[in-house]
């Protein structure tokens, strides 16, 4: 299946600015889940199937080492198809009377088996829920530490150590990023929908402390992206980072020059608190949807990769692949196979 290219944060800006590793207790190294906890309730419109588009490997990584494994939960059982009632395929075999006997014994015991998945499924919701709470109170004393260490700008340096990021953050976003104090997300030991919150400290861009972003994901579905939320940002006077003053000369007569200035929507990393909705127009849907998809992989970045390994990022113990280590990597395996066919 061929990846989709994603659109960055900042193109189709106007578009959007118009519509609006710590590693687990042994107990667990072997516990794959997923959860569905905090999820929100499915928005109207249309849903984005982000696994059609590899984001599914994104979500979950292969762990690297000395990192924070990103656990998946098998459901040996869930199969929509056949476990909704009335929706059963049925045969028209007929059965003789010994065969359906066994035949019945089978589905008791399949009942039974769907009650286990059911009972495991609730204690999985709440291992997930012990074990946030274990992330929270470990990552409010990391940001306790930061704030009164030296390490300045400590979480600028982390978001410019990831090329999907960097490549969103201008050099105005840098002054401000400068402020950012923690970056922290609720739901970071499960899948489903998750809130990041970016606290700042006094700064002179914006009056907010802290900024959020939530990612409703589909409850039946925890890869499928069902909206992304922002928050309204309160620019002081003149430093709005998503818009820039464009100054103009007017042709006219000869005499003193005269200028026109226009407001427009410029490249920024804070419009990930400002994604576009839905709209009816197919073109402008699917560059929406283009732009929702860039948003999630940063928001999923964030939540599951640099938020819980961030000073393996800092100092750059974790490095993320470029696209063009990808290529090079391509052209010796061609080289390699080349070579091989000649023996």
């Amino acid at each position: 299946m061929a990846e989709k290219e994603s659109a960055s944060l900042g193109e189709n800006s106007e578009i959007a600015g118009d519509m609006g590793g710590a590693a687990l207790p042994d107990s667990l190294d072997k516990l794959e889940h997923q959860t569905e906890e905090g999820q929100a309730p499915a928005g109207e419109g249309e849903k984005i199937n982000l696994d059609d588009r590899h984001v599914t490997e994104r979500v979950q990584p292969q762990s690297r080492e000395g990192e924070m494994p990103k656990m998946k939960f098998v459901n040996p059982f869930a199969n929509d198809r056949l476990l909704e009632t009335g929706k059963q395929e049925t045969s028209e075999v007929e059965y003789s009377p010994e065969e359906q006997a066994v035949i019945d014994k089978l589905y008791r015991l399949q009942t039974e088996a769907d009650d286990i998945n059911a009972m495991m499924e609730l204690e999985e919701k709440e291992l997930v829920r012990k074990y946030n709470k274990k992330f929270q109170a470990l990552f409010k004393e990391r940001a306790s530490c930061i704030d009164s260490s030296a390490l300045s700008h400590f979480w600028l340096d982390v978001l410019k150590k990831s090329k999907l990021i960097a490549d969103n953050i201008t050099s105005r976003d840098e002054e401000a990023l400068k402020y950012l104090a923690d970056i922290a997300s609720d739901n970071v030991a499960g899948e489903g929908t998750f809130t990041l919150t970016f606290k700042f400290s006094s700064n002179p861009y914006f009056e907010n402390l802290s900024l959020t972003k939530v990612y409703e994901m589909d409850e039946e579905d925890p890869d499928v992206l069902t909206k992304a939320v922002g928050c309204p940002i309160h620019w002081k006077s003149g430093k709005d980072l998503t818009k820039r003053v464009v100054r103009k000369k007017i042709k006219g007569p000869k005499g003193p020059p005269k200028y026109s200035t226009k407001v427009e929507t410029c490249d920024s990393f804070f419009h990930l608190f400002a994604p576009p909705q839905m709209v009816d127009d197919p073109e402008e849907q699917e560059i929406i949807e283009d732009i929702l998809e860039a948003d999630y992989e940063i928001g999923d970045r964030l939540r599951s990769e640099i938020i819980p390994n961030a000073v393996r990022w800092y100092t750059g113990e974790i490095q993320e692949e470029s696209e063009e280590d990808d290529e090079f990597d391509d052209e010796d395996d061609e080289e390699e196979e080349e070579y091989n066919s000649d023996l």
